[in-house]
């Protein structure tokens, strides 16, 4: 009986040189083909792109971004999410941090604060007191003893 591909006598379809030359070809582009597309699926830029453009079109995912956003932002919160989903809500949500300390910066400069003294005052300060400037201001901040730092904050 004949090959149907190559239409010669002595083997079938699954056994013919010409079927078997083809599936080693069509086996190495698929290696080359996943060698190529796994890097570049999981490149977090790429991530980035599509969590942007999913959260354009669902809501529900805009709203996923305010949670990831704030969340990543706390050091002690760590949501583990794959760097390119975080870096989409980081990016979505650019605009509305940008805002937000547009309104922060606005309010500390309309609210007055107290003017700190330069370190020349200091100095004159200490001088009218009689004291050193550098040592006498470091001891102010010094524990005399050990004791007093394990009693410092108790109640008495």
């Amino acid at each position: 009986m004949a090959c149907s591909v190559c239409r010669e006598n002595g083997h079938k379809k699954p056994n013919c040189p010409v079927v078997k030359e083809e599936n080693e070809k069509n086996i190495d582009r698929a290696l080359d083909l996943l060698q190529t597309t796994l890097p570049l699926i999981s490149h977090p830029l790429l991530i980035a792109g599509i969590w942007l453009q999913l959260t354009k079109m669902f809501p529900e995912i805009n709203v996923l971004n305010n949670l990831i956003a704030v969340g990543e932002v706390v050091p002690t919160v760590d949501l583990n999410l794959p760097s390119g989903v975080v870096l989409g809500a980081m990016i979505d949500k650019t605009d509305d941090a940008v805002e937000l300390f547009n309104d922060v910066k606005d309010f500390i400069f309309d609210y007055e604060l107290p003017e700190l003294p330069t370190k020349e005052e200091v100095k004159e300060a200490a001088k009218e007191e009689g004291k050193d400037f550098v040592w006498d201001v470091i001891n102010l901040f010094r524990p005399s003893t050990w004791a007093s730092v394990k009693e410092f904050g108790k109640d008495k």
